[in-house]
């Protein structure tokens, strides 16, 4: 009696190749269109941003922002040069924006050190109990400034937020961005802030 278990399906090495071949082409396929999605969404918000900065009229990469005394979640004065001892990314929020929690979100995925927190101020006119519960919601491990009446932001004339500025400790400009960010601009961030400090 011949009790030997032949495979119900045999592949020779033709039909191996097809299908590790066509795997490979489906995998570069989708890298290849996640690669242009992310490059044109990128070209697009830095249009925005463009736009946006004319519209504004009030900043550009290379001014210097003007100091300003914020309060801290617990009622402290913070003046905006004390909060930043390097370079640093000032970002504009709210926690009615789903993009603002997003980048929030983002923020999270793009520290691979606890120490990177220091490079983040975010700031916020939000009522200080709503920010309290983001920190906590988000684990927001970085300063929170509250902008009250959102003055600060009017003065600057934001009208799009999350609004994030990469500034030198001495309130130089460095680089603007208007929408959400990636994480692997977040990590790039992170960098030009190592560098700047």
């Amino acid at each position: 009696m011949n009790t030997e278990v032949r495979p119900l399906v045999r592949f020779g090495k033709p039909a191996l190749i097809v299908l590790v071949t066509g795997a490979v082409a489906i995998i570069m396929g989708i890298l290849t269109g996640n690669y242009f999605k992310n490059r044109n969404r990128l070209d697009a918000r830095k249009k925005t941003t463009e736009v946006l900065l004319q519209r504004m009229q009030s900043i550009n990469v290379g001014d210097t922002l003007s100091e300003h005394t914020f309060e801290d979640l617990l009622g402290h004065d913070v003046a905006l040069v004390d909060a930043l001892p390097h370079g640093i990314i000032l970002s504009f929020f709210s926690t009615d924006c789903y993009n603002c929690l997003a980048e929030l979100d983002t923020l999270n995925s793009a520290v691979d050190d606890t120490l990177d927190y220091r490079y983040f101020v975010l700031i916020s006119s939000d009522d200080r109990l709503d920010l309290q519960s983001a920190r906590r919601d988000y684990d927001i491990r970085c300063p929170i400034l509250w902008d009250r009446g959102g003055f600060y932001a009017r003065q600057l004339n934001l009208s799009s937020l999350p609004f994030s500025i990469l500034v030198t400790k001495h309130l130089e400009i460095i680089q603007i961005s208007a929408g959400l960010m990636t994480t692997a601009e977040m990590k790039e961030v992170i960098e030009q802030c190592r560098t700047v400090m």
